[in-house]
């Protein structure tokens, strides 16, 4: 039995170097997905492999930081979408432009979500702007060309035609330029420039109108978070609280910055508050059971993990979570169960991850048979 487990084993370190070019390919397509998901199924698979039958023994504290980096260094904020700091361009144009009224059609596009012709629509008026000499009608349309593109998550291209934008600022007014540097610090963010987004964030916070300072003082959170300066990110949660009590983001993010520092206590205390505001949102669930398994509490981990699982059943993110914290306490049939949920709902992007979580499967069940035995 051990011999065909062996087997197993040496399949599926094969399947982990074809997971990683998976994964690479499907994060650049997708960098505000869980971009953590390599680091997860590659680092835990292979430490899972050390643990159960390797050449040595890992200590639980090396269980322990492989999750702490997985959850809080990597992709926790990729599953909660930022929002583009746009109440439309319209208002920045003075009522006797003829073009006008179709800047008020491309922004009803865009808040309808419809972002294909919401970028159409400012190109065109980016064109007769260009071509009348109109600079700030000019400059106005290409920061909407721009957000349309980040909104179809091509974020690199994305931040080209806002740069372009930032090369003209001097026909901005504050207000338009705030917009254009909250949403460069946004696509920043997504991509993990995390300085840029700080930069971006501060110049923001001179400029914005006050209805929109939480939503900088959020992003300019998730940037320190990021570069793991975890007092000034929850400085800026803080602020995020303080300016908007009841803003969900804060406290599932001060939470797991929290987490991140080991201050459980307090962690759980912005979980439950995130839960209270939005008790049928999925993700103050999973993080909070990712708190609890970070803590070795199996069992409650579990329980959040399936009323996450509950609220969004085809988050293929959680039932990788969840077979995995059945695995540390032996629920091998369990385990099994939610790595085929995983394999059902993971995107066609994860094929080498599923070859890996195939042959999990396989290491599993030969386990459940030779404990039979």
């Amino acid at each position: 039995m051990k011999k065909r487990i062996y087997e197993i084993l040496e399949k599926a370190q094969k399947s982990i170097k074809k997971g990683i070019q998976a994964i690479t390919t499907f994060s650049k397509k997708n960098p505000w997905k869980t971009v953590s998901l390599s680091s997860l199924i590659v680092g835990v698979f292979a430490l899972a492999f050390g643990i159960h039958y390797g050449k040595r023994t890992a200590t639980k504290k090396e269980v322990k930081n492989i999750v702490q980096r997985i959850v809080h260094d990597e992709g926790e904020k990729t599953r909660t979408v930022l929002h583009s700091f746009i109440d439309g361009f319209a208002g920045n144009i003075s009522s006797g432009e003829p073009l006008k009224g179709k800047m008020e059609e491309a922004d009803a596009l865009f808040h309808e979500k419809k972002y294909e012709e919401s970028y159409a629509q400012y190109d065109k008026i980016n064109k007769k702007a260009l071509s009348a000499g109109k600079e700030k009608l000019f400059v106005l349309s290409l920061i909407g060309k721009g957000i349309s593109v980040a909104k179809q998550k091509d974020y690199q291209r994305a931040i080209g035609i806002l740069k372009n934008a930032e090369d003209c600022e001097d026909f901005l007014d504050d207000k338009a330029k705030a917009k254009l540097y909250y949403n460069l610090g946004m696509c920043n963010e997504i991509l993990k420039n995390s300085d840029l987004a700080i930069e971006y964030s501060n110049k923001t916070l001179n400029l914005a109108p006050r209805r929109f300072i939480h939503s900088v003082y959020l992003l300019r959170g998730f940037a320190y978070a990021d570069k793991r300066e975890y007092e000034r990110a929850i400085r800026d949660f803080d602020k995020v609280i303080e300016l908007n009590p009841k803003d969900f983001d804060a406290y599932l993010h001060r939470g797991i910055t929290y987490t991140a520092k080991r201050e459980y206590k307090r962690a759980i205390q912005d979980l439950d508050k995130a839960i209270e505001l939005k008790p049928k949102d999925a993700l103050g669930y999973y993080f909070r059971g990712e708190l609890y398994d970070d803590k070795g509490e199996y069992e409650r981990a579990i329980q959040d993990y399936d009323r996450a699982i509950e609220l969004n059943p085809r988050d293929f993110v959680v039932y990788f979570s969840k077979a995995v914290t059945c695995d540390k306490i032996k629920k091998h049939r369990e385990a099994i169960k939610e790595y085929k949920n995983f394999i059902k709902f993971a995107p066609a992007e994860f094929e080498g991850h599923i070859d890996v979580v195939k042959q999990r499967i396989k290491l599993q069940k030969a386990i459940v048979k030779e404990n039979k035995n």
